[in-house]
């Protein structure tokens, strides 16, 4: 079994999520705050059924899914050779 991953690797993932972020106009200095979303990854590698497993709101939560969803590609988890859907559990970090 090999999870699913980013097309272009978690390390860039991570890099996309810091460059392209947009913190809550709620959020104060000094403030972290995180999301954990569960996010299905289908045998062609589409995101599917984003929910999240802590948010501090809704605002945090909004933000999460849109990166997500225009961030890069995946590519699907394999089991014996076969493609298959997975789910993954991302961390999303806010810091002002």
């Amino acid at each position: 079994y090999i999870g699913a991953t980013p097309s272009n690797g978690f390390a860039n993932f991570r890099s996309y999520i810091e460059s392209n972020i947009q913190n809550p106009a709620s959020m104060n200095t000094g403030q972290r705050e995180v999301v954990i979303l569960s996010i299905t990854i289908d045998g062609l590698g589409k995101i599917k059924n984003i929910k999240p497993v802590r948010s501090p709101g809704e605002e945090f939560t909004s933000e999460a899914k849109r990166l997500i969803m225009s961030g890069p590609a995946w590519k699907p988890a394999t089991q014996n050779g076969d493609t298959i859907t997975d789910n993954v559990r991302l961390r999303i970090i806010f810091k002002l």
